[in-house]
């Protein structure tokens, strides 16, 4: 599990070379909750599959850079969103 201080999304390591990458806003039984499916490719190299729409890259170096690049999108979001109210 990431240990960071915003811990809504987490990437779960499936196999040596899958992840998931989980919403905590949702329960643990609503398949709401992930977010995407990460696969390593090979080294430095990793593929995306987005189970939502969001306009993010296909392909990263590692899982951290997704799960990075998720978050900076939702920060952005709740951002714009608390300002045009």
């Amino acid at each position: 599990m990431d240990r960071v201080k915003d811990p809504r999304f987490e990437s779960r390591q499936v196999t040596d070379d899958e992840w998931l990458i989980v919403d905590h806003r949702y329960g643990p039984n609503d398949l709401r909750g992930t977010v995407a499916c990460v696969y390593r490719v090979e080294d430095g190299v990793v593929d995306v599959v987005w189970l939502r729409d969001l306009p993010l890259a296909g392909c990263y170096q590692t899982v951290f850079d997704v799960l990075e690049d998720i978050r900076r999108f939702y920060a952005h979001e709740e951002h714009k969103h608390l300002h045009a109210v």
